[in-house]
């Protein structure tokens, strides 16, 4: 829920140029606190096993405050202000809207983008090294960190990157580099590689992840409806869990019944076709080519002003 709500509030009154930052910002500021999550549990848990728990619940409390004194309600005016300019859009209109083929596309590349990253959200990679090469919890813990101290700062770069020279420009490019690092993967797997080739393959995948993260949710808020981004963001949220939902499940299936090198492959190839469907089926929403359908009352303009 606060995920859609944070996108909502974002795109009501977010500029073009500033999203990409607002995003990668975001997400940064989300691995540093995984980051330092599980550190400051770990260390309360010496204390009583209990004491986690209850810190965790207070710190969810206090990260309401903000929301009443800090930030102001934006979907209203952004309603009024749309209204002026064109009608509001009835679920019929919003859902002939969403099947233009400007937005087929996106809707494609969002479910095969939530199949790559339900495989390294869901901790499938760490998963493997633990079966394939025997590594323990210290492994494990040393791998997430460090996969999160670098990604930290290259997510925050794209953000800028998104923000100045378009969003293509790093999403594209991310997600075949997430895809080069799977085939890098799934060749290890089948050759049985050493450990130290897994750690660069993780590394390498995480790198690219890194450069992607938040780029969807950036695109999204180009492409939302002024007048309808609640209902257009909860359609297209729900395409990217069930994406999330199938991966670690397919993943599983492949490598228990085939192997762990087609399973690797196979969302290598999803990453790529993330990657084809946004360079070929999803027009550029900042700089000189930006989605800007024709005004009409059934087909809204989308875009705000730069």
């Amino acid at each position: 829920m606060w995920r859609q709500a944070r996108l909502a509030i974002i795109a009501d009154v977010g500029r073009r140029r500033q999203r990409g930052r607002q995003m990668s910002g975001m997400a940064g500021i989300e691995g540093a606190g995984r980051l330092l999550g599980p550190a400051v549990g770990g260390f309360l848990a010496l204390w009583s096993i209990r004491m986690p728990f209850v810190v965790h619940g207070a710190l969810a409390l206090l990260a309401i405050v903000p929301s009443f004194f800090l930030l102001r309600e934006s979907a209203p005016s952004a309603t009024k202000k749309a209204a002026v300019a064109q009608p509001q859009l009835d679920t019929r209109a919003l859902i002939a809207l969403m099947a233009d083929k400007r937005y087929r596309g996106f809707f494609c590349a969002q479910f095969f983008a939530s199949m790559t990253r339900g495989v390294l959200w869901g901790g499938t990679l760490l998963l493997y090294a633990t079966y394939a090469y025997d590594v323990g919890p210290t492994g494990l813990g040393g791998l997430a960190t460090t996969s999160t101290i670098v990604g930290i700062p290259i997510t925050i770069s794209s953000g800028f990157l998104m923000d100045r020279f378009g969003r293509k420009t790093t999403m594209v490019p991310g997600f075949i580099f997430i895809s080069l690092g799977l085939i890098f993967l799934a060749s290890s797997a089948q050759w049985h590689w050493s450990l130290a080739s897994f750690v660069a393959g993780f590394l390498w995948i995480h790198a690219g992840q890194a450069v992607t993260a938040g780029s969807m949710q950036v695109l999204g808020s180009d492409m939302a409806p002024a007048s309808a981004r609640g209902r257009f963001f909860g359609f297209w949220r729900m395409i990217g869990e069930i994406g999330g939902l199938i991966s670690p499940a397919l993943f599983g299936l492949i490598a228990e019944r085939v192997a762990y090198s087609a399973a690797f492959a196979l969302f290598g190839i999803c990453s790529l076709t993330t990657a084809a469907l946004l360079a070929f089926s999803v027009q550029e929403t900042v700089g000189g080519r930006n989605v800007s359908p024709a005004k009409s009352p059934q087909r809204p303009e989308i875009m705000d002003a730069d």
